[in-house]
């Protein structure tokens, strides 16, 4: 009994390792990680690496492209999805505040 139980365990740890491997090549995944992190965590969202930001437009590439293919409503849909999603993140990710030059000066003294 304890060597089914066994057998078992690794099995299904296999099949979660197996899944989780899917999940990295998967763009559909990398681009939904971004965005859920986007909506739940904005320091976070802010600091992601440049790693990752590259991977996040590799896979919005890899799925722009996929999309361009067909020509339903759906598609292009997702495809416009993306590609905002996309020019949203690129904007904030390149303002970050510490690549902004901000010249202090005093404000005017009201009378």
């Amino acid at each position: 009994m304890k060597n089914l139980l066994a057998s078992i365990i690794i099995l299904l740890g296999i099949t979660f390792q197996s899944n989780a491997a899917e999940h990295v090549d998967n763009p559909h995944f990398q681009i939904m990680e971004v965005i859920r992190t986007y909506q739940t965590d904005a320091g976070k969202f802010q600091h992601i690496t440049k790693a990752e930001q590259s991977e996040f437009y590799r896979a919005a590439g890899m799925m722009k492209n996929s999309l361009a293919t067909h020509s339903d409503f759906i598609s292009e849909a997702r495809y416009k999805e993306i590609d905002t999603a996309e020019k949203v993140f690129r904007f904030i990710w390149e303002s970050k505040p510490e690549y902004v030059e901000i010249e202090l000066t005093k404000a005017p003294e009201l009378i």
